[in-house]
């Protein structure tokens, strides 16, 4: 009907700033604040601010809901744990603002988009991998033949 449903005060996220996680939350990016903040479907206040050392502005959540991610300004990717609400990884994922973030229909992979042009698919058992909790990830594919900047996915 277009009828307006909710509104919810103070946020002011971007194109891609903005998803469910799971079936009663939203993550919101705040880039000029440095940090997210997740809001129940059914409240007009966060419920928690994450924050971030950095501008993020875009953000995906796992199909499950237990991981949510969030792009940087500066090329990075953070991924969180949402049970806990732990910072699970952080890496240099671009060389530019990272520019999309979204996790395959199964969430076993999660793809990135850069301003470098380059986009690259990530297994969530590698960049969850506690054996591998200080080195970067390694991407499981990448694709750098585009002319642009890539700006969804």
């Amino acid at each position: 009907t277009g009828m307006q449903l909710k509104t919810y005060k103070t946020t002011a996220c971007g194109r891609g700033g903005l998803c469910r996680l799971g079936e009663d939350y939203l993550v919101a990016a705040h880039v000029a604040k440095n940090a997210l903040d997740v809001w129940g479907l059914d409240k007009e206040s966060a419920l928690h601010r994450f924050f971030v050392g950095e501008p993020v502005s875009v953000v995906a959540a796992s199909p499950d809901g237990t991981h949510f991610a969030a792009g940087a300004l500066s090329g990075a990717v953070y991924v969180w744990e949402v049970s806990t609400g732990v910072l699970a990884k952080t890496w240099n994922a671009h060389f530019k603002a990272v520019s999309a973030v979204s996790f395959a229909a199964e969430g076993s992979v999660l793809v990135t988009a850069g301003e470098d042009t380059v986009v690259s698919a990530w297994s969530m058992a590698s960049v969850l991998d506690p054996a591998a909790a200080t080195a970067p990830p390694v991407p499981t594919y990448s694709w750098a033949e585009h002319a642009l900047p890539v700006t969804s996915l």
